[in-house]
């Protein structure tokens, strides 16, 4: 793999999220060599929404039982 020196300068990136969605025809990022965009939702596979599904269901049966799960608490 060859590196090459930026310079101090961005050499690239990646990107899913943008200031303005959905992202207007006139952004430069559209037009810049060296920007991947993906969609928002790029993370969406099916296997990813139904595990989200079935820990939501699982957090609200724990709920439910008395015996909440990923319970956050301040500092």
């Amino acid at each position: 793999m060859e590196r090459r020196r930026s310079g101090g300068r961005l050499a690239g990136a990646a990107l899913d999220v943008v200031s303005e969605e959905p992202i207007r025809p006139d952004n430069p990022l559209l037009a810049a060599r060296n920007c991947l965009l993906t969609p928002h939702l790029a993370w969406a596979t099916d296997a990813a929404r139904r595990r989200l599904i079935e820990e939501t269901a699982r957090n609200v049966a724990a709920f439910r039982e008395g015996r909440p799960r990923n319970v956050v608490t301040p500092p």
